[in-house]
């Protein structure tokens, strides 16, 4: 599939995936599929930062291998990035320290008033998206160096 054409279909049509899908001849799904995880600008392919695998390692633990609702969590990497890095990475990690608990499921509240993507400047806790996690594990973070 041409990428590049894909990408400019993707401009001049505005995602409608049904006038792209017949331009290109190709199905609307595998279009969509190829822009949403490969050709997407908003997404990150740089290396994972220690607070992104903290925040995977914690929400795994909470809701299972639910990859698509847990990169809404990692609005920057989709669920095919984070299951990777999980099973290629995480994994291992989590089997080491299996009994060292890193996170209890009742240190982690929702926390309405943070939407966006960010770290706090309270060292207890660490704040993604709409969660407040407590960074009071074996991987404490110092986010001000």
């Amino acid at each position: 599939m041409d990428d590049i054409k894909l990408m400019d279909l993707v401009d001049i049509y505005n995602f409608d995936w049904s006038k792209i899908a017949s331009k290109l001849k190709k199905p609307k799904n595998l279009i969509m599929k190829r822009y949403k995880k490969r050709l997407d600008p908003k997404l990150k392919f740089s290396k994972f930062t220690n607070e992104e695998d903290f925040l995977i390692i914690n929400l795994y633990k909470i809701y299972g291998g639910l990859w698509n609702f847990i990169s809404k969590f990692l609005p920057c990497r989709n669920s095919m990035m984070i299951k990777n890095r999980f099973y290629s990475t995480l994994k291992k990690r989590i089997s080491a320290e299996k009994d060292l608990n890193i996170i209890e499921k009742s240190e982690i509240e929702t926390s309405i008033s943070n939407n966006i993507c960010n770290s706090s400047r309270d060292r207890n806790y660490l704040y993604f998206e709409n969660i407040k996690i407590a960074s009071n594990s074996i991987y404490e973070f110092n986010f001000y160096s």
